[in-house]
């Protein structure tokens, strides 16, 4: 198998700054609570601690790859586990002899609607057979990438730091 594109994303920092500072925030608050002998609001807030926690080593280890080889482009998110994500995001292989269409799109999630679905952060499974697989947004709304439509009439939107190398690589052009 060659690989004619490859490219790992995480989240943003800011994103992860949104779950990790209140995590440690609602820790601070806890042992100050355990220190002055509070047990009850102890135990509550430490009870929210583990979960912003939890959450803050998903969004920290959450990771999209994007390969294409001479066959198809494939899509993983790892750890699959952790995600949230229905299964049929976690892994997608889109053939390349199934793309009817591909071009370069940004997508705003505040002002377009085509994605809207099952989201965590930048990954969304929309309507109808629409995936938007965008870690790493350029500012906080805007997601640039390459779209894809298959043939099954599937919607990918692929967010990516080098929209043109990826469109490149699934024209079969390097």
């Amino acid at each position: 198998m060659t690989v004619e594109y490859a490219e790992q994303q995480t989240l943003s920092a800011w994103i992860k700054v949104l779950v990790v500072v209140p995590a440690v925030t609602f820790l601070s608050i806890t042992v100050m609570a355990l220190i002055n002998e509070q047990w009850g609001a102890a135990v509550v807030i430490g009870a929210a601690f583990l979960i912003l926690a939890g959450l803050a080593v998903v969004q920290i280890s959450l990771r999209l790859t994007t390969t294409v080889d001479e066959s198809a482009v494939r899509l993983r998110i790892k750890p699959a586990g952790l995600s949230f994500l229905p299964r049929r995001m976690t892994k997608k292989d889109v053939p390349l002899s199934t793309i009817s269409s591909r071009r370069i799109q940004t997508y705003n999630s505040l002002t377009d609607r085509e994605f809207w679905g099952w989201k965590v952060w930048g990954l969304s499974y929309g309507r109808r057979g629409r995936f938007l697989y965008g870690m790493r947004p350029q500012g906080l709304f805007k997601v640039a990438g390459v779209r894809i439509e298959t043939t099954a009439g599937e919607v990918l939107l692929i967010g990516t730091a080098d929209p043109a190398a990826l469109l490149a690589a699934v024209e079969g052009r390097r």
